[in-house]
């Protein structure tokens, strides 16, 4: 190579070089000063205590979570089943905060790659409403793609840093906005799941003194009792030939200690949900509490 080619190809490199670092600013330009939004609030003043609705949509999937005028929240695709009111707070709370790290102007085709299109699927926006006591719908935040960070320390678990994992997520406010605004909430749990916000509490029972297990076919029914709370369970009016499996009745000693519920049926049909003739659970407590369970299907 003389020495004409190596100050032709010098020539070469500056050039891209400073097309290529002309190209970057422009691009991180437009996502830090395309307008003024950058460091508000999205919803400005959010009103958190006036909320009485919240409806979360995707693709086919709706949540309404509703305030009773009882001040419940409930979750109207489980009957009204009592909602988890510290999910709906954290949310609520998480909303009146998101302020935008970075905004960009968005053209309405370009929309789908981040997850922010008018349409269903997985190119599709999850839409938040919020309403307030009068029924009227004060905003509406459209979820996209999260955005996800790298960590700078391997993974000891292998395949958890290919993508990274979620600091933040692409929203806009409204169908008709063009601004995409990045903010440093990937609010994961605004998803139309209701058996993700119903309320999980279930009665702990403790202290069992005894345990009477009625099923339908009356010769598989039994009894087992103890004296006091370290006490061996024994099997109350054994049957001839009848062994007592003393190391199996033990699991009762925490039984519904710490029960929860995952779902609500929303089938009311008794037959098919097994509870048309149910096994019948009675327990009692060295507290005198008494409590009695209708066992249906698995």
């Amino acid at each position: 190579m003389n020495r004409k080619q190596v100050v032709i190809l010098l020539a070469l490199v500056v050039v891209l070089g400073g097309a290529g670092l002309l190209l970057t600013q422009r691009q991180k330009s437009s996502w830090t000063n395309s307008n003024q939004s950058a460091g508000k609030k999205v919803l400005g003043d959010f009103p958190v205590n006036e909320i009485v609705e919240i409806t979360i949509k995707h693709d086919t999937n709706s949540l309404t979570l509703a305030k009773k005028k009882d001040d419940v929240w409930r979750v109207r695709e489980r009957k009204d089943y009592p909602a988890n009111y510290s999910e709906i707070s954290d949310l609520l709370l998480k909303v009146r905060e998101l302020k935008a790290v970075q905004t960009e102007q968005v053209g309405a085709s370009q929309m789908a790659r981040l997850s922010l299109a008018q349409t269903q699927g997985s190119n599709g926006a999850t839409t938040v409403q919020f309403k307030i006591g009068d029924g009227k719908a004060i905003h509406e935040l459209w979820l996209g793609k999260k955005h996800l960070r790298k960590s700078s320390q391997p993974s000891p678990l292998g395949g958890m840093d290919d993508e990274g994992f979620p600091d933040g997520r692409y929203v806009k406010t409204g169908a008709g906005s063009g601004t995409v605004l990045l903010v440093s909430e990937p609010l994961a749990n605004a998803e139309p799941k209701p058996e993700q916000w119903i309320s999980k509490d279930f009665f702990k029972v403790e202290k069992l003194r005894a345990v009477s297990v009625d099923y339908p076919a009356s010769t598989n029914s039994w009894k087992v009792t103890r004296e006091s709370e370290s006490g061996e369970w024994k099997l109350a009016d054994p049957k001839a030939g009848e062994q007592f499996d003393a190391t199996k009745a033990s699991g009762l000693n925490s039984a519904l200690s710490t029960p929860a519920i995952s779902d609500v049926a929303t089938d009311s049909s008794l037959e098919s949900l097994g509870l048309k003739e149910p096994t019948l659970v009675n327990l009692e407590t060295f507290d005198n509490f008494h409590y009695t369970l209708k066992v249906g299907a698995k």
